[in-house]
């Protein structure tokens, strides 16, 4: 039988695990993403890719917007 209190234990150490997991995952993501992006070929890779979805979010930033219903 769980208390409250418990409950309460149990989610905030959850709550917490979860984000100190998120934090080291972020952390090594972004470490191995600088070392990735010095390798001199698959940073232009990445910054034809980037120039790419920045002409297409342009170009649909300039259409017409679509009438929106209440």
């Amino acid at each position: 039988m769980s208390t409250l209190l418990t409950d309460i234990v149990r989610t905030q150490t959850a709550t917490s695990v979860f984000n100190t997991v998120t934090r080291t995952v972020d952390t090594l993501a972004e470490e191995m993403a600088r070392e990735v992006l010095r390798d001199p070929e698959f940073r232009a890779e990445m910054q034809q890719l980037v120039r790419m979805a920045f002409r297409q979010t342009l170009k649909e930033l300039n259409e017409p917007a679509s009438p929106t219903t209440p």
